[in-house]
């Protein structure tokens, strides 16, 4: 329970800080300064996720390594070693002298070629990141316990310190861990199970009883997945493979050996776009907390879909070819999903064309070929349509999001850090400094541009930061409350990724229970945005303090 010296038991490795992270490096003397703060249920819940122990999925691991190493299966989602072919060059394109025509051909053929060879390193690096964790689960595939070692970011988000194979990580890497502490399912981890299963599948905007009958409706397509991977393709259709996959294997166990099947399969619930869910708790705002389900739904609600149905709406009275082209193409609302998802977290209607983007490459890598003849002027065009939505949907987190902001700017006028503590005591120090480029001049490499901090408050940076730090602040204060109240209940397994938590399928109900009645003690204790007004006002001149009123 202290700021230095935890994290690996190694001889080896040096001691790891608390917290880490490049907001803190111009604050030599914040790591001491944290010692002097009482937060027992953050060191509480950082130690306990850390005492988790895991063993690697080898079943995950045989299908995975079989699936990499042969381009021919390219199974679950996989990048092969093959790239995109790059597109033919024109045959003017070596001539001095072009028309018109051929100019714009020439200028096609260029941005094509960005296109392609952007697509191209983004395979690579994936492919890289799939190796990495293939290799390392191999490498400790055959430990019956290992545990990962964790730090905190200074809004006092936890983060697991192992690269690629983590908790934390991309879906292949969640469904190479079980926990190595097993327990009989029992009637409560059958629940889960199927659950797990219809949840991972993309069956998680219907309600819990049509979910557990969805898994027995596709009874025989789920075991025939377990048995054999490679002969059916039905568990790659889903939204996680790799975890559904994993759920399989311990379905056709259960049904094999009964309820007293020992599982150490990862089950876990997930926030509903969890930045707005602590938003309309904080602002008490029932439109949108409903939006968000903090109320009690017999189905899901989906803002995804809602934001999308609302975009496709406006594309139908549009006149703009680009909307018919998308129109032709299909909007889904995995199109408007992280646009919706980082609102809170610093989102921006610049933001959302480079996650229209992201969302027209993925569809181009699975072979879902976009129709525009301007992919870029497309991207913007459909950003804009998603952002205007989102504003006619989320009201009110914009308002205390604008606020913040404020705050943040009345701060930088003073030159002063926003600093604040969670409902759980840790401190929060957000400074983001202003730079300045310094050119060194050296015989080997010639001149070296450094770039190093001032001691000049950026005042953008500050207003941009502030509402991802709040709400993030607030997710890991519910984490670790959450953890505090299972730990009250028996329940000691954990593997947490922000806003998702996991344990071993028969305490599900449990991790259930401790969730909502966390969420539930953090605003109706303490109101969070007032506690932060109360801190912040002290940092605040006199003069302009009716500014945050």
């Amino acid at each position: 329970k202290t700021s230095i010296g935890g994290g690996y038991i190694s001889k080896h490795i040096e001691p790891m800080f608390l917290v880490t992270g490049n907001n803190i490096t111009s604050h030599r003397t914040y790591i001491e300064e944290l010692k002097n703060y009482d937060m027992p249920g953050v060191y509480n819940g950082l130690n306990t996720i850390q005492d988790t122990p895991w063993k690697v999925n080898r079943e995950i691991l045989n299908v995975a390594k079989t699936v990499f190493n042969d381009d021919s299966r390219n199974r679950g989602g996989l990048i092969t070693s093959k790239l995109m072919d790059m597109p033919n060059k024109p045959h003017s394109i070596n001539k001095k002298d072009k028309n018109e025509e051929e100019l714009k051909a020439f200028s096609k053929w260029k941005s094509e070629m960005t296109i392609v060879y952007t697509q191209n390193q983004k395979l690579r690096s994936k492919r890289l990141a799939e190796a990495n964790t293939i290799y390392i689960a191999d490498k400790f595939v055959d430990e019956d316990r290992i545990h990962h070692a964790g730090r905190l970011c200074f809004r006092d988000r936890f983060y697991y310190v192992t690269g690629y194979f983590n908790p934390q990580g991309t879906d292949l890497a969640k469904a190479l861990h079980m926990f190595a502490n097993k327990k009989p399912l029992g009637k409560v981890g059958e629940r889960y199970l199927c659950l797990q299963l219809a949840n991972t599948y993309g069956q998680d905007k219907i309600s819990l009883d049509d979910r557990i009958k969805w898994v027995h409706n596709n009874k025989d397509a789920i075991v025939a997945s377990a048995r054999d991977p490679f002969k059916t393709s039905f568990w790659e259709k889903a939204d996680k493979p790799w975890q559904f996959l994993a759920a399989t294997f311990e379905f056709e166990n259960m049904l094999r050996y009964g309820l007293s099947y020992e599982s150490g399969l990862p089950c876990n619930i997930d926030g509903s776009c969890n930045g707005l869910q602590n938003f309309s708790a904080v602002l008490r705002d029932e439109v949108g907390g409903k939006a968000v389900n903090l109320t009690d739904n017999d189905t899901p609600a989906d803002i995804y879909q809602v934001v999308a149905d609302t975009v496709i709406s406006k594309l139908k009275i549009s006149s703009d070819p680009i909307a018919k082209q998308w129109l032709s193409w299909g909007i889904d609302r995995k199109a408007t999903k992280r646009s919706v998802m980082v609102l809170p977290y610093g989102g921006t209607r610049y933001s959302c064309v480079e996650f229209v983007d992201e969302y027209v490459s993925d569809r181009e890598e699975k072979g879902d070929l976009p129709p525009f003849t301007d992919r870029p002027k497309a991207n913007i065009f459909l950003a804009n349509l998603i952002w205007d939505s989102i504003g006619n949907t989320v009201i009110k987190a914009r308002e205390a999001m604008d606020w913040l902001q404020k705050v943040a700017r009345l701060c930088a006028a003073t030159k002063t850090p926003v600093h604040w503590t969670t409902p759980l005591g840790f401190p929060v120090k957000q400074a983001y400094y202003s730079q300045k480029d310094m050119i060194v001049k050296t015989k080997m490499m010639g001149r070296i541009r450094i770039r190093s901090n001032t001691d000049k408050i950026n005042k953008r940076k500050q207003a941009n930061g502030i509402s991802p730090n709040f709400v993030h602040a607030l997710d890991a204060t519910h984490m670790f409350l959450t953890i505090d109240h299972c730990l009250q209940k028996g329940v000691k397994d954990f593997g947490m990724v922000h806003d998702s938590y996991a344990t071993l399928p028969c305490d599900m109900d449990k991790l259930n229970e401790c969730a909502r009645s966390a969420f539930i003690q953090m605003y109706s204790e303490m109101d969070p945005l007032e506690h932060f007004k109360d801190q912040i006002t002290a940092l605040i001149p006199e003069k302009k303090r009716h500014k945050i009123s």
